[in-house]
């Protein structure tokens, strides 16, 4: 499990209740170490919400950065991004509009975000040969593009972040000692 509390608090739905309202919400699939159980969580927060509000719900895949904490992070693949959207959009069916990025056009921000100069030089070749993602593929693969996570330094910048413990809306609520 990526969090060790739960992602549904009833106080934040009550917060959230004044109508007129619709929520949107945003998630990010295919984390290190992300499960299924992670994703159960996921949509029982989106289904109590929905309960209330209208939900609009946009999910992208990961796509770990440079000189971010979790640069050099693999890409979790097309099909399995493919699968964990499909999943959601299974829990969620009639519950909340489903907006996911493309997990394929995911990848392509990742190829250029883990590349070097020769993804550079690789986008330019997929430019002139129309942009589709099948010319990104021929691209990367004709220049020989791998992510560089293997040639990145290793003074400790890649150390994955901690999870805070996070404080949740009965957190923020006044005490009924204070006034």
């Amino acid at each position: 499990m990526l969090c060790d509390r739960p992602a549904f608090d009833p106080g934040l739905v009550s917060v959230i209740a004044e109508p007129p309202f619709v929520a949107a919400s945003c998630s990010v699939v295919g984390l290190p170490g992300e499960e299924d159980r992670d994703l159960d969580e996921l949509s029982q927060l989106a289904v109590e919400i929905s309960r209330i509000v209208p939900l609009s719900f946009g999910c992208a895949p990961f796509v770990a950065k440079r000189n971010t904490p979790m640069d050099g992070s693999p890409f979790t693949p097309i099909a399995e991004t493919e699968r964990r959207i499909a999943y959601l959009r299974a829990k969620l069916r009639g519950r909340a509009e489903i907006r996911p990025t493309s997990p394929r056009w995911a990848w392509v921000e990742y190829m250029l975000a883990q590349g070097g100069e020769d993804a550079g030089l690789a986008a330019l070749d997929a430019w002139r040969a129309g942009a589709s993602f099948a010319a990104w593929k021929r691209a990367f693969r004709d220049r020989g593009v791998t992510p560089h996570a293997a040639g990145r330094v290793t003074d400790g910048r890649r150390r994955l972040p901690k999870l805070a413990e996070w404080p949740t809306v009965a957190d923020l609520r006044p005490s009924p000692h204070r006034r």
